[in-house]
């Protein structure tokens, strides 16, 4: 697949960037938590896995500046070696290889890193200079506390001799401790997204919403349905039967009903999905996440039945009675989100945006 990335390949860089830097971040701040910084290649695994290589690049290069701004420098270590040990299992995953393949991988990839990283750090002098002096002092704290013991003082000194003999011969060393790293990282992204792809296999893909590619200028509204009707591949009956309803610019719209009463495939629909049955017409394209496009926006719930908006100043309308249950709805001044509900009753809510 061609093209700049699309709303879901954004969407889904963006979140898992941002689990990567978290347990990068929170591997370098707290020292007992160091084992998290293995899983941090998961998310990049899984999408490596799921989306084309150009999403993986874009996560990673937005997990680097959040992490650069949140840790500094101390972090991006962890992040890089995250995205390749993720890139390098999800696109194993992904052509249906096995371990043979990831050998292969490791055995090519890992030389070229330990080359760029030994060039980068004999032009940045400061750079390794700082850091063989990090890992100096870290290794020197810990044989200070063996060192009180005094069946362990042998032990600590040796440590520290062989800590200033692999610190003068630092252009092994650090690819020594490189490719520790990136076999120890792509075997944890191994083990977990092997029983994590599965699991993420088994969601029925027929649910995520699917526009068709077009090139025309985004006008998805007045949108008109005739007799829609839509079923989900592989599903027994139909989600929608039936459906006429017309839609124009400015209308409030607010979908209510049981589970599997067909909502959300409505929403879709109106999103940009095509129907398999009837007809829907609209005046232009539907430009699901361009600029003037739809949208669809999923509210999460709080504790209290209302939806969290975040800082947003509200707007409230006059209460609404369906079917014997009253509600308030609630959205940002803005108009541009509507959010329907029940404080006694659980809805799923999706919202177009037009």
């Amino acid at each position: 697949m061609r093209g700049p990335l699309r709303p879901v390949e954004v969407a889904t860089a963006a979140v898992l960037a941002g689990v990567t830097v978290a347990l990068s971040v929170i591997a370098v701040v707290i020292p007992v938590a160091g084992a998290l910084g293995l899983l941090a290649a998961v998310p990049m695994g899984i999408v490596a896995q799921r989306h084309r290589p150009r999403a993986v690049l874009a996560a990673t290069v937005a997990a680097t500046v959040v992490a650069f701004m949140v840790a500094g420098t101390s972090a991006l270590g962890g992040v890089w070696m995250s995205a390749l040990a993720g890139a390098m299992v999800g696109d194993v995953k992904r052509r249906g290889r096995g371990l043979a393949t990831l050998v292969v991988y490791l055995v090519a990839v890992t030389p070229l890193v330990a080359l760029f990283v030994d060039g980068l750090l004999l032009v940045f002098s400061n750079t390794r200079i700082l850091l063989l002096q990090a890992l100096t002092n870290t290794v020197h704290g810990f044989s200070a506390l063996m060192s009180r013991y005094a069946a362990l003082a042998a032990a600590a000194t040796q440590i520290d001799s062989a800590t200033a003999a692999l610190v003068q011969y630092w252009w092994l060393t650090i690819p020594m401790l490189l490719l520790a790293a990136i076999i120890s990282g792509t075997w944890v992204a191994w083990v977990f997204l092997s029983a994590v792809l599965p699991r993420l296999d088994e969601v029925p893909v027929g649910h995520r919403t699917q526009a068709p590619s077009d090139h025309a200028s985004p006008a998805p509204l007045p949108v008109t349905l005739s007799q829609v009707g839509f079923r989900y591949p592989g599903a027994r009956g139909a989600a929608l039967t039936g459906v006429d309803l017309t839609l124009h610019a400015g209308n409030f719209l607010a979908v209510v009903g049981d589970n599997g009463s067909g909502k959300s495939t409505l929403v879709q629909l109106l999103a940009g999905r095509a129907p398999t049955t009837g007809t829907l017409t609209r005046p232009g394209g539907v430009g699901l996440g361009r600029r003037g496009g739809t949208a669809l926006v999923l509210v999460c719930w709080s504790q209290s039945g209302w939806p969290e908006w975040g800082s947003a100043r509200r707007a409230h309308c006059p209460e609404v009675s369906y079917n014997g249950w009253r509600w308030r709805p609630r959205w940002p001044a803005s108009r541009r989100c509507c959010c329907p509900m029940s404080p006694r009753r659980w809805w799923t809510l999706r919202v177009v945006v037009g």
